[in-house]
């Protein structure tokens, strides 16, 4: 009897795990999250892992010096447009939210007006002025961490032509404010 009884429940276990026709639920397709909402103000700090280019043997203090920045985002669908306040300007920029991916690159750059760093370069006076920044960044809820990259023309002398890049890369962390 005991062993009817066990030859009962598999029966029973089986019918119920099979989709079939038998009026059991049938089984329905996982369902995707929704996609990450970066819209809004954020805040953010970056921190220099290395610095390349001209000058850039002079300029290694920068490594491991932090700034921060603020950045506004409007996204539709999965597209991302926004801007980038920076030390040194203001980035407009354009990118996408694949699951939880933000990628963003720069459409245009404009230097704050003559509060540009000055220094010395190859024994001339020099300015950085902003051409481009990058993000690549995961996030989780309302924290973003990635990498940046942020490129200097460098221009000899002071408000001269540019005569060198210096590129910056290092690693980003931004909050929802």
């Amino acid at each position: 009897m005991k062993a009817n009884r066990l030859i009962a429940l598999a029966a029973t276990l089986s019918a119920c795990s099979c989709g079939g026709s038998g009026g059991g639920a049938t089984p329905s397709s996982p369902t995707q999250p929704a996609p990450l909402d970066v819209t809004g103000a954020w805040h953010g700090t970056l921190r220099a892992t290395s610095v390349t280019g001209q000058c850039a043997p002079i300029l290694q203090y920068i490594v491991g010096s932090t700034s921060q920045f603020d950045v506004r985002l409007t996204q539709t669908g999965s597209a991302v447009t926004g801007a980038i306040e920076l030390d040194k300007g203001t980035c407009d920029v354009a990118g996408a939210v694949v699951q939880n991916t933000l990628t963003l690159s720069t459409t245009a750059c404009r230097p704050r007006e003559r509060t540009i760093q000055f220094f010395v370069c190859d024994a001339t006076n020099s300015e950085f002025v902003i051409r481009s920044f990058g993000i690549e960044s995961s996030a989780i809820g309302a924290a973003v961490t990635g990498k940046y990259i942020y490129t200097d023309d460098i221009r000899m002398p002071v408000g001269g032509p540019v005569a060198g890049v210096l590129t910056e890369s290092g690693e980003l962390s931004m909050t929802r404010r």
